[in-house]
């Protein structure tokens, strides 16, 4: 009997140790998770493979995996990816405490990431210089007071550069083209003219900035180099161009602006009544503008053209341009958690954490925006076709919030009135129905990065408005 035992207990041995082992570590992990900030963590997203973490689920449908964690994590919670945990708050509350506790949650205007993104000299980033001198008087430039002296030169180059594309297709009944063919060199040429003059030779550049644009996200995740070799390349040679400081601002408006003003004509596009309601506003505003206004020229006059879309009455535009935002706008905020932590939504929050405001996952909640993956500019107006500036108030965050608040937010909105109603003056756009559409969809590889992309392409018919040839 004896021997039996011990045989027993011989076989018990390496399996206690284990269990002693387990025990001994699950502790060890529960006093270090009490000292650096309490056991109540937010809830972290399950992963397989370390380092990678969630990257691979985010790259595969990152809106599915938004969905699901909310759904089954609640509105907080934290992600792994590429060896870094960043912690997501939907909720439109937590949010808002985000954004008003900026001495809590610290927003760095200038940050680490910029060198690696845009280039920029470390001299240039640690110098203080951007902080102090640069950001302020760029705040005050783009504030909605002083922003109309770019909105005259943007008018200005936009209807030379539309009426000399009008004019170049007077022959044709129609041009078979994409409509990001259209749209993305037009409105790359129009803010090049409007930042640097209408000498500056935007085209020359234009590939090397898709090129550049094409990879960014892979420049914000902070990939290895063997996955960025080809957008640092062009970095460089944009940077020989515009120096380090400038490529950033040149990069922001011509990566958002223009892909805005495309899904402002995308999206209804594939209506069953295309672009005709929101042409026949603008034609029906245009006609009782001259009717008191009859000596303005608004085909060849850009000062007059200003002053009528400045006042014109367009709710369906207005309708439009924000439904549009709120499905294709992926802007993430981030905040770095300051010394002493914080708390969250109940949950602890470390100092140094990176706490990510995900505005895109508050425009994709139906129970904000009912039936909220479909496009409906309907919401945002009147039963008798008013924009309706009630629902336009419900959290919309299109352009962030708090102090980093998209700084050009009132030139980008101005920006696309005028360039979308230059265009539908200029030019009848409708869809190739000789074509396949497989309808509007978006790339999701750039959320987080600002205006998302197509996954498709649109094919339309062009052709010069007869409006212009009489």
């Amino acid at each position: 009997m004896s021997l039996f035992y011990s045989q027993q207990l011989s076989l018990l041995a390496p399996i206690t140790a284990v269990l002693a082992v387990f025990i001994l570590w699950s502790a060890i992990q529960l006093v270090v998770k009490i000292r650096r900030g309490g056991t109540n963590r937010p809830p972290l997203v399950p992963y397989i493979f370390p380092w990678v973490g969630s990257a691979i689920a985010i790259g595969k449908d990152a809106d599915a995996f938004y969905k699901q964690a909310r759904e089954q994590h609640g509105d907080t919670f934290a992600v792994h990816v590429a060896g870094s945990k960043f912690v997501y708050t939907t909720s439109v509350p937590l949010i808002a405490a985000v954004y008003k506790n900026p001495k809590t949650f610290r927003f760095n205007p200038v940050p680490e990431k910029i060198v690696s993104v845009f280039g920029m000299s470390r001299p240039a980033v640690n110098g203080g210089w951007m902080e102090s001198t640069f950001y302020p008087s760029h705040v005050k430039m783009l504030s909605a007071p002083n922003v109309g002296a770019f909105m005259d030169t943007l008018g200005r180059h936009g209807l030379n550069i539309v009426a000399g594309m009008a004019d170049s297709m007077s022959g044709a009944p129609f041009t078979q083209m994409s409509l990001e063919d259209l749209i993305i060199p037009t409105v790359f040429q129009i803010i090049s003219a409007t930042m640097f003059g209408k000498e500056f030779p935007a085209m020359s550049i234009f590939d090397l900035f898709k090129e550049y644009d094409k990879d960014f996200p892979l420049l914000v995740a902070e990939m290895p180099k063997i996955f960025t070799r080809n957008s640092h390349s062009m970095q460089a040679k944009l940077i020989e161009v515009f120096s380090d400081a400038l490529l950033g601002e040149f990069w922001g408006p011509q990566a958002n602006i223009t892909w805005a003003i495309y899904w402002i004509l995308a999206f209804p596009l594939h209506e069953p009544n295309g672009l005709i309601p929101i042409v026949q506003e603008l034609d029906h505003a245009r006609a009782e503008w001259l009717q008191a206004h009859p000596t303005d020229d608004l085909l060849n006059d850009p000062e007059a053209l200003l002053e009528f879309l400045t006042g014109a009455h367009l709710p369906l535009f207005e309708a439009h341009f924000a439904e549009s935002l709120r499905l294709t706008s992926s802007r993430f905020s981030a905040r770095k958690v300051a010394a002493g932590g914080a708390t969250l939504g109940g949950y602890d929050l470390l100092e140094g954490e990176m706490v990510i405001c995900a505005g895109r996952y508050v425009h994709l909640n139906d129970d904000i925006y009912p039936d909220a993956t479909s496009f409906k500019p309907e919401r945002f107006l009147t039963t008798d076709g008013r924009f309706n500036k009630k629902e336009a108030q419900k959290p919309f965050l299109a352009f962030g919030g708090g102090v980093s608040q998209c700084q050009g937010r009132h030139f980008a909105t101005r920006a696309c009135r005028i360039i979308v109603a230059q265009l539908l003056m200029h030019f009848d756009i409708r869809l190739d129905p000789g074509k396949p559409s497989s309808g509007v969809q978006v790339d999701l590889l750039r959320v987080g990065t600002g205006v998302l992309h197509p996954k498709t392409p649109s094919h339309v018919l062009v052709s010069r408005r007869k409006l212009m040839q009489g």
